[in-house]
């Protein structure tokens, strides 16, 4: 781990702390929506009643507007962490930057390296979001998904469940990496035509 990333997650760990938490709730909605659905289907006489009408339907409603209320918390939550991190990462090493490097660079070379420290920094936001509101959100929602089904099917399915799981991730993986050093060809290339003009 850099010394970003331990930065990264370090700093604010209360902010953090709530956004797992509620990253937790939203999966736990995510899949209870599932799981009413299935328990009606298999208790059809539950409503039947008025009464168990009205209890499906409170319930269905509150997980449907839960949701995206925790989901906008969330994505708030994440927002305010990484504008955070930027600051903070900014006031610290654009100053040893400013002070050791910049007044050696000048022209051209100043211009694109501030132009390369501009794109570290936006990155910082990307891997702040991709790790709170994208990665983890699937984690626990895989998570109580396996759960649910081991509970309502069976240990059997959920292993093969996981097993797809794993081999799916496995490609995605291989396919990122052998991704990356094509892009990084295409930017050189890009950045040597922009050098030598038309």
């Amino acid at each position: 781990m850099s010394k970003i990333e331990v930065f990264i997650f370090k700093s604010g760990l209360t902010r953090q702390l709530s956004i797992v938490s509620l990253t937790l709730i939203a999966s736990l909605l995510f899949v209870s929506f599932g799981l009413l659905v299935r328990y009606v289907v298999d208790h059809p006489d539950f409503v039947k009643s008025m009464t168990g009408v009205t209890i499906f339907c409170t319930i269905f409603i509150g997980i449907r507007l839960a949701m995206p209320l925790s989901y906008s918390v969330i994505e708030s939550l994440t927002h305010d962490h990484y504008m955070t991190l930027e600051s903070a990462l900014r006031s610290f090493y654009f100053d040893q930057i400013n002070r050791i490097y910049i007044e050696r660079l000048e022209g051209a070379w100043k211009n694109e390296f501030v132009a390369i420290y501009e794109s570290a920094m936006s990155s910082v936001g990307s891997y702040v979001r991709t790790v709170w509101a994208e990665t983890l959100p699937v984690i626990f929602q895989t998570l109580f998904i396996l759960g649910s089904v081991s509970v309502y099917l069976s240990w059997d399915v959920a292993v093969v469940f996981s097993i797809t799981i794993v081999v799916y991730i496995f490609f995605v993986i291989i396919m990122t990496n052998a991704r990356f050093p094509l892009m990084k060809r295409v930017a050189q290339s890009q950045k040597k035509n922009e050098w030598h003009g038309p």
